[in-house]
């Protein structure tokens, strides 16, 4: 099922805890992609990623869900999975919504992780889990969603090259110390 463009913009406004507004994809381009959004595409396009990571080794937990729905990996973790959103303002909303960098050992379920590839943020995902080893950080896993494709539950470092690699760790709590 494909969700179809509407005469009239349906979306609404997404805010930042301070009241900043959220930009959003252009209506024309979400129309657009929306239209192109079907779930078999939706699965090849994924089902093809997952491939690729096989050859390259990088394990794959599994799908968490497919939709039709168009949003991105911003969107999902900042505005409840109903927005595309821009990645370059991911460090307004961070600073908006009042989250801090946390480290590796800090992390723990519901903090984000941002990924970066040659200096610029490429990513962004929900750390879901952490295995700790005589309390040190053994793996993570994070469910976040690929562009168009599906959302995935996958360790931290198993993502799409184009992503690049883990950059910063991010709460919106104040941190304690595990361990």
């Amino acid at each position: 099922m494909t969700l179809l463009p509407f005469d009239d913009d349906p979306r609404k406004p997404v805010y930042a805890r301070s009241g900043w507004e959220i930009p959003q994809l252009e209506w024309s381009e979400f129309i657009y992609h929306s239209g192109l959004q079907t779930e078999t595409v939706v699965r090849q396009r994924t089902d093809s990623l997952m491939r690729d990571m096989a050859r390259k080794e990088k394990r794959i937990t599994r799908i968490r869900s497919v939709s039709t729905y168009l949003y991105n990996c911003v969107g999902m973790i900042f505005a409840n999975r109903r927005a595309w959103v821009e990645i370059d303002v991911l460090d307004d909303i961070l600073r908006e919504d009042g989250y801090t960098k946390v480290a590796l050992q800090q992390l723990e379920a519901g903090k984000i992780v941002s990924y970066a590839f040659d200096g610029s943020p490429t990513h962004v995902g929900l750390v879901t889990f952490v295995e700790r080893y005589e309390g040190e950080v053994a793996g993570v896993t994070v469910l976040s969603k690929w562009g168009k494709d599906a959302e995935i539950l996958h360790p931290m470092s198993a993502v799409p090259v184009i992503f690049g690699a883990p950059s910063d760790f991010w709460s919106e709590r104040t941190p304690h110390v595990i361990g």
